[in-house]
């Protein structure tokens, strides 16, 4: 017991730093980017993601003393299980005649998002299967029928109603499996097919929604055909891709309300323009200070989908640098490539470095939306952005990133030189 301790604690101690200090920047974050909304306060915010952490550093913990033969084991189950309910939820939601449902509200659980649980399975099993298929990684047949097909099945409802994560979870599975030695022109072939099939799946509802609002607008009847073909767009994301994709190449050309400030109205600007709005009024040291934000009392997502900009605002760019994104982006990536590097098992190089590209992706995707490189995406910044899904889905990751961190350690270890019994 004491061995097993040990090596949690000892192997693991950047990990929980790291864990500590985003969960404390987190806290602070969250109750400066609050104003009163409703009943509302910054205090119960705070206390909702003081609960939401502590909670996940409980399973984190737990997680990381289990044994890396467990997961390995339960992979594909974990990965079929989570695939199967969330097709039946999907059909009871088309059954009803509702859209796609982001968001699912469980009694005494409140709400939580799928799709962020969907990303540990499905990236469980990736792991799992570059592992144990290693001699057959080369052929594009085996790749495409052990690994993109059950992504397919897992990664269609998802697609129905977040696209940002599905994007995140093929972007860190293509990742893993170059890492794993599938072929370079095999997943270039897969990601072109993918490509192809977004956006035609994106014209055709661009069409679809166009067309049906301009024979509205002139009082006529759309035909069958295309009221079948809206009524199927309005349950997927496309329309709202793009919308976003077309909205975005328009700002990116003709620049954004932001730059045209001094000749636009406050109703004319998104939250992308007060996020810019909360990065542009910063300076390279902290000046406002931890609460002072201005922007948080006209950005309705600031302490979720905007976060970063707040801290930004607030801390100044040298400290948001240094304190959030050198963890993410170059801590927690040297300290898994470390271990990665040990490791005698597949399972566990897979898997350490899968979480670590799902944590590093989505935090590149927040950011990226703060400073307009990508469309609007509503995703979280991990451990730091208030939400209960999102908090509990990276502190699983992170055990389990412990949890094979323990086991490539407990193999490594050199073992103790025998006792010298001569006086």
């Amino acid at each position: 017991m004491k061995k097993t301790a040990g090596i949690n604690f000892r192997n693991n101690t950047g990990i929980w730093i790291m864990m500590g200090w985003l969960g404390l920047i987190g806290l602070l974050a969250v109750y400066s980017s609050t104003a009163r909304i409703g009943s509302a306060t910054p205090a119960m915010y705070l206390t909702k993601q003081l609960v939401f952490l502590t909670a996940g550093f409980v399973v984190c913990y737990a997680i990381s003393r289990m044994p890396l033969a467990f997961f390995s084991r339960v992979s594909k189950f974990i990965f079929w299980s989570v695939t199967l309910l969330w097709w039946i939820m999907q059909i009871w939601a088309w059954q009803r005649g509702v859209s796609s449902p982001r968001t699912v509200s469980v009694p005494f659980l409140g709400s939580f998002q799928p799709s962020e649980f969907a990303k540990v399975a499905a990236m469980m099993y990736v792991a799992g299967a570059l592992a144990t298929g290693q001699g057959e990684v080369k052929k594009i047949k085996w790749v495409v029928l052990k690994i993109i097909l059950p992504l397919a099945c897992i990664g269609l409802p998802i697609f129905l109603s977040n696209f940002s994560t599905l994007a995140i979870i093929i972007s860190a599975s293509m990742l893993l499996m170059w890492l794993g030695s599938v072929r370079l022109r095999h997943l270039a072939l897969i990601t072109l097919a993918a490509v192809a099939l977004l956006r035609l799946g994106m014209l055709v509802a661009g069409a679809a929604v166009q067309h049906n609002d301009t024979m509205r607008r002139y009082k006529e009847k759309p035909s069958a055909f295309w009221l079948k073909t809206e009524w199927a767009v309005k349950r997927t994301r496309l329309a709202t891709m793009d919308s976003r994709w077309s909205k975005f190449k328009k700002r990116l050309s003709e620049g954004s309300s932001a730059d045209k400030s001094a000749r636009s109205k406050p109703k004319d600007f998104e939250q992308i323009d007060y996020a810019r709005l909360a990065i542009a009024s910063s300076s390279i040291l902290p000046t406002r200070g931890p609460g002072n934000s201005e922007v948080k009392y006209m950005l309705p997502e600031a302490f979720s989908d905007f976060i970063f900009a707040i801290i930004v605002e607030e801390y100044g760019l040298l400290l948001s640098v240094v304190f959030v994104l050198l963890i993410f982006f170059v801590m927690l990536p040297w300290r898994i490539g470390v271990w990665a590097k040990k490791s005698p098992n597949l399972f566990a190089t897979f898997l350490i470095i899968g979480m670590g590209l799902q944590i590093t992706l989505q935090t590149l995707a927040h950011v990226g939306v703060s400073v307009e490189l990508l469309p609007v995406t509503g995703q979280n910044l991990p451990l730091i952005s208030h939400g209960g899904s999102s908090i509990i889905s990276t502190c699983i990751m992170f055990g389990l990133i412990m949890c094979a961190i323990n086991y490539i350690a407990s193999r490594t270890a050199k073992p103790a030189p025998a006792a010298d019994d001569t006086p």
